[in-house]
């Protein structure tokens, strides 16, 4: 994995912790754990969140086909 996807991960995952302790983003069920939901500012925040990594997603992609590409060639070239 990528630094930049390390990245991305570590801000979805912390966002996310950190939105279960606010019931106004989310309610967390203690009795059933399948009854949690998310507010609807909950929503919009997750939302705001995965648009705000997705150029940190989408520079790892264009990062790791430019590696593959170069690797090719370099593979070709001492063939």
């Amino acid at each position: 994995m990528s630094n930049l996807h390390e990245q991305a991960t570590k801000i979805v995952i912390g966002a996310l912790k950190e939105l279960l302790n606010d019931r106004k983003y989310a309610y967390v069920s203690t009795t059933n754990y399948k009854y949690c939901n998310l507010e609807q500012p909950g929503k919009d925040l997750v939302v705001a969140l995965v648009e705000s990594v997705l150029p940190l997603l989408a520079q790892a992609k264009a990062e790791q086909i430019k590696n593959e590409a170069e690797e090719l060639m370099l593979g070709k070239l001492t063939k």
